[in-house]
């Protein structure tokens, strides 16, 4: 069995918040919060998918809600749908310039509060998706490019042994391709007039 969405309704009026409960219950895990402040505390908590949100509240009105929602970048950010009695279009407007997603007018059509919270957490859930589809990308682009520098690295080691002339030029080049790896060890070569090469500095063979 899924889970249900949580939506948290931020409104003074405890009987309208009962009324949209009534509605959104049987799609929804619904939440309700009193006051701006208290209402801000059970964003933080409960992390909700959709915050309704009233403008004319006593203490913190709705506006002052949403632009602190906004600015906190600890939380899983919701989708704000501001419920209010003004429906003229600085109200409106003043809304979205804070950060809202949609606005519904009261009193409110309880088919259209259903329509819009389920419409506004698919889209939601589509912007979320997009962006772990673009990390994962962004993540494997950078795999990628690690990769592909690794490889080039390997590869410019191929070609410079075949430049070398003294056993110190050899030890140089294979130590430089280890610490390219954060591989720390030593080199140690033998030729057959029976000196070995650590790093760049001849060492004489013993027995």
């Amino acid at each position: 069995m899924s889970l249900k969405d949580k939506v948290l309704v931020i409104d003074d009026d405890q009987m309208f918040s009962l009324v949209v409960k009534t509605i959104l219950s049987p799609y929804f895990d619904i939440y309700l919060a009193h006051e701006g402040r208290a209402g801000l505390q059970q964003v933080k908590v409960l992390q909700p998918g959709v915050v309704l949100l009233d403008i004319e509240m006593s203490g913190m009105d709705g506006y002052e809600v949403c632009r602190h929602i906004r600015a906190d970048t600890d939380i899983d950010q919701p989708a704000v749908i501001f419920i209010s009695a003004h429906s003229d279009a600085q109200s409106r407007l003043a809304a979205y310039d804070f950060g809202a997603n949609d606005f519904i007018v009261k009193p409110l059509e309880p088919a259209e509060l259903e329509r819009k919270v389920k419409q506004t957490l698919a889209s939601r859930s589509e912007i979320q998706q997009l962006k772990q589809s673009a990390g994962e990308a962004m993540n494997a682009a950078f795999s990628a490019m690690t990769d592909s520098s690794a490889l080039g690295q390997v590869i410019h080691t191929f070609r410079q042994l075949f430049t070398v002339q003294t056993p110190e030029q050899l030890a140089i080049l294979l130590t430089d391709a280890l610490e390219y790896f954060g591989v720390t060890g030593t080199v140690r070569l033998c030729s057959r007039r029976s000196h070995c090469v650590l790093r760049n500095e001849l060492l004489p063979l013993t027995g």
